[in-house]
């Protein structure tokens, strides 16, 4: 099914109100009885922008407020306004969370009288199979899992069932007969592409919340607590969008929309995509976008979107949670909560499209007389930049030693493999930081970095 959208135009604000948002964070006009008893009809009545109610189970709630600053937009939470939102989260798992609990008994306002529980089939009943005893699940449904650090050097090329697996709805079973793709306006069909010129790129992928973990030790952030496995290296074979299509030089925005329109965001015009069929030299499983998916090498994971179906050119952006909404924007420090989100500062703030520079330290080999340890791990520069060297530190930063990069020097898109061999101390703290052929180096620590999404953690 497609679907029409509508883009609207985009929210200015002067630069003299960035003074103002520090301090005055969104207060919630929380109504005072909330032993009050409503109907269905009741509730059914206030289902406009300006006086949104919902109702969750037997509870009640006046969102109104809460529009503008909802993580996954405005527009999603607008669908559900006036009536029950059981039926979403039944798809959105991610609400059933305590963070999302806290945040919505700022808004109950009271309860049902005329409640029935419902029942509701399971829309991830026909998941792909997965079976990996190296991975760490962060949520079974939509399916959220990352390699175990200590495995990820094992290949330099991620297998398959190694890949990091970030999803946000139900995965889609395609039928590759009924599939097809538009391409500024025009349809194809799967065998349309892969008769078109086919060409190999091998990139690394990285999710924008990898490390979220550690921000999360200084205070809670929003989101899965990526540990350092939210990243994966793969070779594929596919079609350059520019071999389809002449890109328009008159638009700002390369607009991606997956199956069904669940998920959408957008490029740069002039940012190379290509179109994959195949990953390692085997046809996508599901879990990879089956049967094509977009690679952008060196943006963020978000930007290469699987299960394509359609792309558009446009000089607005694809209006979505994960690209006008606060899903991929860094927010500053003072932002401990959604209610600090005000919309003048969500509007003003833009959607991330690449990451910094990076580096881990993925294991730790000590001898068998405990005098030295060798230190493994990966480093990856931002877009189109390459790695000139990664450097640890045993005395909290004072001094610096030079590791040696084992895989993937000097390659651009791509992760590399560094190690170094260290005089072992089991009280030393070990710290890495990476500088790229520019001189940009990681030089900030997780305090400075943190931002309640908790994305684009690249401290040393």
């Amino acid at each position: 099914m497609f679907y029409t959208r509508r883009l609207l135009a985009p929210t200015t604000i002067s630069l003299s109100s960035i003074g103002y948002l520090q301090f005055s964070p969104f207060k919630n006009k929380k109504k005072q009885d909330e032993n009050k008893k409503y109907t269905e009809e009741e509730v059914s009545r206030h289902n406009s922008p300006n006086d949104a109610w919902v109702t969750y189970k037997n509870k009640v709630y006046d969102v109104t407020n809460f529009l503008d600053i909802h993580p996954g937009g405005r527009e999603n939470l607008l669908m559900a306004i006036g009536g029950p939102v059981d039926m979403y989260w039944n798809i959105y798992k991610q609400h059933y969370s305590d963070y999302v609990s806290k945040v919505m008994s700022k808004y109950e306002i009271g309860e049902l009288k005329d409640y029935q529980k419902e029942e509701f089939d399971n829309e991830y009943y026909n998941e792909p199979v997965r079976e990996n005893i190296t991975t760490t699940v962060h949520k079974k449904e939509p399916y959220n899992a990352e390699l175990n650090v200590v495995n990820i050097l094992d290949s330099y090329i991620t297998p398959e069932k190694n890949w990091f697996t970030r999803n946000h709805h139900p995965v889609p079973d395609i039928n590759i007969d009924n599939y097809r793709v538009i391409i500024n306006g025009k349809l194809y069909k799967y065998d349309d592409i892969v008769d078109f010129k086919n060409s190999e790129i091998t990139t690394t992928i990285q999710c924008a919340g990898n490390r979220r973990s550690e921000l999360n030790e200084i205070d809670k952030t929003m989101g899965l607590p990526w540990k350092g496995g939210a990243i994966s290296t793969g070779k594929w074979r596919g079609v350059w969008l520019s071999d389809i299509v002449e890109i328009p030089k008159d638009k700002k925005y390369i607009n991606l929309y997956d199956y069904d329109s669940k998920f959408s965001v957008s490029v740069p015009i002039d940012q190379p995509l290509f179109l994959a069929f195949n990953m390692n030299d085997e046809v996508l499983t599901r879990d990879r976008g089956y049967p094509l998916r977009v690679i952008a090498p060196g943006l963020t994971g978000s930007k290469n979107v699987k299960w394509i179906q359609e792309i558009s050119f446009s000089n607005q952006e694809a209006e979505s949670p994960w690209q006008t909404g606060i899903a991929y924007k860094i927010m500053p420090n003072f932002v401990k909560s959604t209610a600090d989100i005000v919309p003048e500062l969500k509007n003003i703030l833009p959607t991330i499209t690449t990451l910094p520079i990076q580096s881990y330290i993925c294991e730790k080999e000590i001898d068998e007389d405990e005098k030295f340890v060798t230190l493994k791990g990966y480093a990856m520069a931002s877009k189109d930049k390459k790695i000139l060297k990664v450097e640890v530190s045993d005395d909290g930063g004072k001094t610096w030693k030079m590791s040696r990069i084992y895989k993937g020097k000097y390659k651009k898109n791509v992760w590399c493999f560094w190690k170094i061999r260290l005089t072992y101390n089991p009280e030393t703290k070990y710290i890495c930081r990476a500088t790229d052929e520019n001189g940009t180096t990681q030089e900030h620590t997780a305090e400075q970095l943190w931002n309640i999404r908790g994305i684009a953690n690249n401290s040393v």
